[in-house]
C-alpha cells in the first residue's frame, strides 16, 4: 500500500541538492515522520547517480570506504545519524575517496550538536548546509493520509476522528487506519483517546504474531515483548541475533 507520508515537492527538492555545489545535506524530524520513506524516494529519483545506504549500525573500517567508487556520481545516505558514533571519520572517508560524493543524513534534532562537531572536521558549518526540517502533519495532510488508508473503510467522522488523535505520528496513522480497513481493528477505539495508539499497537503485535505459516503465535508474542525491553536496538547488530 502506497502511502503519501512525503509531499513530492519535497523529494523534489532535496534532489536538486545532487545539482548543487554542496557536499553534505540533512534532513531533521523526530521519530515517525517520515524521514527513511523520504531518503529512499530522493534515492530512486537519483537518476543516474551511484547511491548507497550506510547500514544502521555498522562498523566501518577503511576496507569498506574503499568499496565505494573513486569517481563519478555517488550519493551516500546516512539515516539516523543521531544514533551513529564516529561521523567526523565517516564524513572524512567518504570525502578523500570520492571528492565530487554527496552525503544526505537523516537525523533527530537532538543530533544536530555531534553532526555540528563532525562537520567542522571537514571544514563546513551547519548553516552551510541545505536543510530540511519535517514537522507535523497539518490537519488537512493527516485526514487525506487517515483517507488513504482507511480506503473503503474511510468515512468523514473516522477519517476525522484518526486525523485528530494521530496527527503527530504518521506511522499511527497508517497504521491504524489500515488495520480497521482490514476488519482488524475496531473502530470504536479511536473513541478511547488516552489508549488509542495503545490499542492500534497491540492490535498490530497480534496481526503480527497470528500468521499461522510462521512460527508458534505464543513463541513469537513472547520475543516481541523480549526484544521491545531493551529498544532502541538494531536489528542487524550480531550480540542482538
Amino acid at each position: 500500500l502506497e502511502l503519501r507520508l512525503s509531499p513530492e515537492r519535497l523529494t523534489g527538492e532535496i534532489t536538486a541538492f545532487l545539482t548543487a555545489p554542496d557536499r553534505v545535506a540533512c534532513i531533521v524530524g523526530r521519530g515517525g515522520l517520515g524521514k527513511t520513506r523520504l531518503l529512499r524516494a530522493v534515492a530512486t529519483a537519483a537518476s543516474g547517480w551511484t547511491v548507497r545506504f550506510l547500514t544502521p549500525g555498522a562498523d566501518l573500517s577503511p576496507e569498506h570506504f574503499e568499496m565505494l567508487p573513486a569517481q563519478g556520481d555517488l550519493l551516500v545516505i546516512v539515516d539516523d545519524a543521531h544514533d551513529r558514533s564516529g561521523l567526523p571519520v565517516l564524513l572524512r572517508s567518504i570525502a578523500q575517496r570520492n571528492p565530487k560524493a554527496k552525503v544526505l543524513i537523516s537525523l533527530r534534532p537532538y543530533g544536530m550538536g555531534p553532526l555540528a562537531s563532525a562537520l567542522r572536521t571537514i571544514g563546513l558549518h551547519p548553516t552551510d548546509l541545505p536543510r530540511w526540517d519535517l514537522t507535523d502533519l497539518t490537519d488537512e495532510d493527516a485526514e487525506a493520509l487517515a483517507g488513504e488508508a482507511l480506503g473503503e473503510a474511510a468515512t468523514e467522522t473516522l477519517v476525522r476522528r484518526l486525523a485528530h488523535l494521530t496527527a503527530d505520528c504518521p506511522l499511527i496513522t497508517v497504521v491504524g487506519g489500515v488495520l480497521i480497513s482490514r476488519d482488524q481493528l475496531d473502530p470504536a477505539c479511536l473513541d478511547h483517546e488516552d489508549s488509542v495508539r495503545e490499542e492500534i499497537l497491540r492490535a498490530f503485535a497480534d496481526v503480527l504474531v497470528a500468521d499461522p505459516a510462521q512460527a508458534e503465535s505464543g513463541l513469537r508474542r513472547g520475543v516481541l515483548d523480549a526484544v521491545a525491553i531493551p529498544q532502541p536496538f538494531r536489528s542487524d547488530d550480531e550480540q542482538f541475533q
